[in-house]
């Protein structure tokens, strides 16, 4: 290889990391911080033409296609796909669980992602190393869609917050289970779970887009954002079905959940990860 190749290779990682650091790592760290602060909110109407091309921006036609397709064949019903993620060594061990109910009048898809066990375990480094799982924030992701028969989107929620906002005394909450009835009353209503009424300085992230008829709306919220002009800001970028730069830590949050809809569920209905199951144990 060339010098000026191997330069133009190293100055690459160089610009990946430095994106990565503001985009992932400093967002993540002040994550794990309390803040009373809460976050920035936009609330808007949206133009059936700004809408089509918004929700394009999170899931595309063609993944929607896959996701059609995998999930014409199922029965009505409830289904899930239960993952063990991360590792004990690096503290970084818990479950991530896709679920689909599917119904004659619409389909919901919901990935649940309890991330409170972050760094819990037991730190054995005789020099106290930090591992992956004690930088990491403890958090809880929600994320669901609502598909029509056709497979059209109707509704997306992405919500993301801090774990500490569970009291000591309601432990359960951190579960799958109730962290899945958290996603069901956010899909349906568009509101906060209980836990979180009054407390929303405990949000890190907030996504909601519904329709309702002819009529759109989306909520957006968002802790890394500095001010509402940065949330108008994503919102625009998605309305026009542009990304945001590569540095900024609201593109990260999108990065993340982009990938949920548009890769992981439609591979592993392709791959017949999904099995029937009772939705009320």
């Amino acid at each position: 290889m060339k010098e000026g190749g191997v330069i133009e290779q190293i100055q690459n990682k160089v610009s990946y990391h430095k994106d990565r650091l503001h985009r992932d790592y400093i967002p993540a760290w002040k994550e794990r911080r309390a803040t009373d602060r809460i976050p920035p909110l936009v609330e808007k109407n949206l133009a059936p033409e700004e809408a089509g091309i918004l929700a394009e921006s999170l899931i595309t036609s063609s993944q929607l296609l896959r996701l059609h397709n995998g999930i014409e064949p199922l029965q009505e019903g409830s289904y899930l796909f239960h993952e063990s993620a991360g590792t004990v060594k690096d503290a970084t061990r818990h479950v991530h669980e896709f679920i689909i109910q599917k119904k004659s009048s619409d389909t919901q898809l919901y990935y649940i992602d309890p991330e409170h066990t972050m760094g819990k375990s037991k730190n054995r480094s005789p020099l106290g190393i930090p591992r992956i799982g004690d930088l990491r924030p403890q958090v809880h992701v929600l994320y669901s869609a609502q598909l029509s028969p056709h497979g059209k989107i109707e509704r997306i929620s992405i919500l993301r917050y801090r774990a500490a906002v569970i009291p000591e005394d309601q432990h359960h909450l951190n579960t799958p289970k109730e962290q899945f009835e958290m996603a069901k009353t956010i899909l349906e209503k568009g509101t906060l779970p209980e836990i979180l009424k009054g407390k929303e300085n405990e949000i890190t992230f907030w996504l909601d887009f519904r329709s309702t008829g002819d009529k759109y709306k989306i909520h957006a919220q968002a802790r890394a954002a500095g001010d509402v002009q940065a949330i108008e800001k994503m919102l625009e970028n998605l309305m026009k079905g542009q990304t945001m730069s590569s540095d900024d830590p609201l593109e990260g949050q999108l990065r993340r959940y982009r990938g949920i809809m548009r890769t992981y569920f439609p591979k592993y209905l392709e791959e017949k990860r999904f099995n029937p199951y009772s939705a009320t144990k």
